[in-house]
């Protein structure tokens, strides 16, 4: 009895503190949990991709890989990648296999420098997000990409892809976002029937043709169209009435005919409709007084006609208003209670009066033509002040022009274009089209893209500098087109495409100047070539700096900007962003003082010390122009983080080891051989190196680097001549003391002597802890 008494009692004790060991045993699991949590680490072959992209990418090193802000990850044991993201980040290299990442939902990766082709994602199954536009990939666009079954959003615009057709989209069914403007997609645009959950479309500045199909009517929740800037023919389908949440539908710059379709009515959606520069006639559908949210619409450059109705009046959120360059005739309707209106384009078109009420508008700009005769005048002189301003304003844009640029209409743009049948490149401004004028001559035709972050400031400077400079390195000018919103630039045609196009035609190029299937085909450029086309692009940019009046920075020198005739003599182009320096009789100099302003350039390029100071001066040319010397001589991209054999991370910093070991001859592109003199090329590199100080002051000016040039081409010409010596005699039998020999190197006094340790010079290119900074 005591026994049992006693293990009863024993027994009773353990359950009494029983929820006391639960609660422990319980606290001691939480905290082993927590302890698994922070020891927790990526899978072996994560892993390696994560250190890869620090190593490239030079982002900030964590001992726990996944406490990055750029990085996020599972919380299982080990963890796995779900999200990377490294937009926006002036990143430069190549993207590594990202095939073991198998759980990887989001990657961003857009606005940056990346080159090379895009990875296969055929492993990632899980991929929601992919965004890598605005970057210098090449190749083609993965068909993995288009079969991604969970693939949300697609940005991949504005990189240098090879042409090909637009992928079937039918089974990205759960795609909400694409984005691939300036791919160089061809062909028609695919059924989008399966894509029902679309909701933006952007496939603006391709080649598409065709129709649009049918199929749109299926994406029932789309909010965003754009098809602009491409080769789409046939009518609008008038099932896109069905579209109720549209807010933003822009098809312009195409050559689509028929009437205006009928648009959902009543639409408390739709914001910006832009029809222009297409073939439409008719006149405007009565259906569309409903759209009581428009606040853009733009129909200019169209054979639409008839009067104008009074109900325009209804549409009570306008904001602009272009109907300039069609067939409207009759007298414009009193618009004037349109109280958010501030644009009124109605130029080139056959009204005969306008009101007084419309012209004397406050705060309306109104435009139109000469010989619309105003209504109810205030005096006998004939015009109103608001009919004079509306005048002065229906010219002032064509004003800012200067007289000796000549002004092409639109129509006479898509006859020398042949309604932009044939792409030969792109750039920041826009696609660039093959055309001819009604004298045979060929030409450049540079449209500017509805997305482009240049505007009328840079299409402006443009025009307006290269009217008044003229020198035999600059591309000409022909004229410009400025018709509605259309901003066109005319050039003389350069058959021979870009320095950037010859030097690297093998690993894909930026432009299509000629066919590209022809480019790879080009034979490489020897050595005295690459020199001749350097010296043209420096008395080019010495002319900017030193004899137009007053000075110009051209500020976005690179070799794809220094374009090759039939000759392949290199004239300099794309004076867009290009900034006019003091005023002639200033005692102040570009080149010391430097200019305040916004950073604008090319990655790569780009002078560091603008970048830290925000000063430009001339100097800042001198630093770009150093890469493309090191282009030339290595053959390599200036954005390249490829270096055999060696741990430069960048191109300077590659050269500049190799001078400093006397082995120049590593560094230099492999298809010139041993065909060049070797002080020439030594004399190159050294100055390209001093080109590219990171003081400015300490940099040499354009005219001293066109003098060195020129004792290379010397130094090669003496290479030469000596070559069809040995061709003719047999130089064993020449005295020793009768051979000939590379004359001696003149040194020059503008360039400091050469380091004797790669580590010793300052700023390196592209140096993205500088970068970031």
């Amino acid at each position: 009895m005591n026994h049992t008494r006693s293990s009863t009692t024993s027994m009773g004790t353990r359950w009494r503190f029983c929820p006391l060991r639960l609660a422990f045993l319980f606290f001691c699991l939480l905290l082993l949990t927590h302890f698994w949590k922070t020891d927790a680490a990526l899978s072996p072959d994560e892993e390696q991709v994560v250190q890869i992209l620090q190593e490239m990418f030079n982002v900030t090193n964590f001992s726990d890989l996944c406490s990055a802000d750029w990085l996020k990850c599972t919380n299982t044991t080990p963890q796995h990648v779900l999200k990377l993201r490294l937009d926006n980040n002036l990143l430069v290299g190549t993207l590594p296999d990202l095939s073991v990442l198998v759980n990887l939902r989001y990657f961003y990766a857009s606005v940056n420098g990346l080159v090379g082709p895009l990875p296969d994602v055929t492993s990632l199954k899980n991929l929601r997000s992919l965004s890598v536009a605005d970057n210098f990939l090449n190749g083609t666009i993965p068909a993995s990409v288009f079969k991604s079954p969970l693939l949300m959003d697609l940005s991949i615009g504005n990189n240098s892809w090879s042409p090909a057709s637009l992928p079937d989209l039918s089974q990205l069914t759960n795609l909400m976002f694409i984005s691939a403007r300036l791919c160089n997609f061809q062909g028609p645009i695919p059924s989008l029937e399966n894509n029902t959950q679309l909701g933006t479309i952007d496939l603006s500045s391709n080649q598409l043709t065709g129709m649009l199909p049918e199929s749109l009517a299926k994406l029932t929740i789309l909010e965003s169209l754009d098809l602009s800037s491409n080769r789409l023919t046939g009518v609008v389908p008038e099932s896109l009435a069905e579209l109720t949440y549209l807010r933003t539908l822009n098809i312009r710059n195409n050559i689509i005919q028929g009437n205006l379709p009928q648009l959902p009515q009543h639409n408390f959606n739709l914001t910006n409709i832009d029809f222009s520069s297409n073939n439409f006639s008719g006149e405007i559908p009565k259906t569309w007084f409903g759209l009581l949210a428009l606040q853009d619409l733009n129909l200019a450059a169209n054979s639409l006609q008839g009067p104008l109705p009074q109900e325009l009046g209804s549409l009570s959120s306008l904001i602009r208003l272009n109907l300039s360059n069609n067939q409207f005739s009759g007298d414009i309707p009193d618009l004037g209670y349109l109280n958010k209106l501030t644009t009124l384009n109605l130029t080139d078109n056959n009204f005969a009066t306008i009101p007084k009420a419309l012209a004397n508008k406050k705060g309306l700009l109104v435009l139109f033509d000469k010989d619309v005769k105003i209504i109810s005048l205030d005096s006998g002189s004939g015009l109103s002040t608001g009919a004079i301003a509306g005048i002065v304003s229906s010219v002032c844009a064509a004003g800012d022009m200067p007289k000796s640029a000549t002004a092409f209409s639109l129509k006479e743009i898509k006859m020398m274009t042949q309604a932009y049948k044939k792409v030969i490149g792109k750039g920041g401004f826009g696609p660039v089209y093959y055309g001819k004028l009604p004298n045979g001559k060929e030409v450049a035709v540079k449209v500017r893209a509805t997305d482009s972050k240049q505007g009328a400031k840079e299409f402006l400077n443009e025009v307006r500098l290269l009217s008044r400079l003229h020198h035999r390195t600059l591309v000409p000018l022909i004229g410009y087109c400025l018709d509605g919103h259309e901003q066109i630039l005319v050039y003389s045609y350069m058959s021979q495409g870009t320095l950037h196009d010859h030097l690297h035609h093998l690993k894909g190029s930026t432009s299509l100047q000629v066919e590209t299937d022809k480019s790879s085909s080009r034979k490489p450029l020897n050595w005295k070539t690459r020199l001749e086309i350097c010296l043209n692009t420096a008395r080019g940019l010495e002319y900017l700096h030193k004899d137009s009046n007053p000075p110009v920075i051209h500020r976005d020198v690179k070799s794809s900007n220094i374009l090759l005739t039939e000759k392949l003599e290199a004239k300099l182009g794309d004076l867009g962003i290009s900034k006019q320096t003091f005023e002639p009789g200033s005692e102040e100099t570009p080149e010391l003082t430097g200019i305040s302003t916004a950073v604008q350039g090319t990655l790569g390029y780009m002078d560091p010390e603008y970048l830290v100071r925000q000063k430009l001066s001339t100097k800042s040319d001198v630093f770009s122009f150093g890469i493309i010397l090191l282009e030339i001589i290595t053959g390599k991209r200036a954005q390249t983080l490829q270096f055999p054999d060696s741990d430069a991370s960048n191109l300077k910093q590659w050269v500049e080891q190799a001078v400093s070991e006397n082995n120049l001859r590593s560094v230099v592109d492999p298809v010139l051989g041993e065909d060049y003199a070797e002080e020439g090329m030594e004399m190159v590199a050294e100055t390209a190196l001093s080109c590219l100080l990171f003081d400015g002051k300490g940099r040499p000016e354009m005219g001293s680097i066109v003098q060195v040039l020129l004792e290379a081409l010397k130094l090669e010409k003496t290479l030469e001549n000596a070559s069809k010596v040995r061709e003719d005699v047999d130089e064993s039998t020449v005295p020793l003391s009768g051979r000939l020999s590379n004359p001696p190197r003149t040194e020059t006094s503008n360039f400091p002597p050469r380091s004797t340790s790669g580590s010793s010079r300052s700023t390196i290119l592209a140096d993205q802890t500088l970068l970031d900074s």
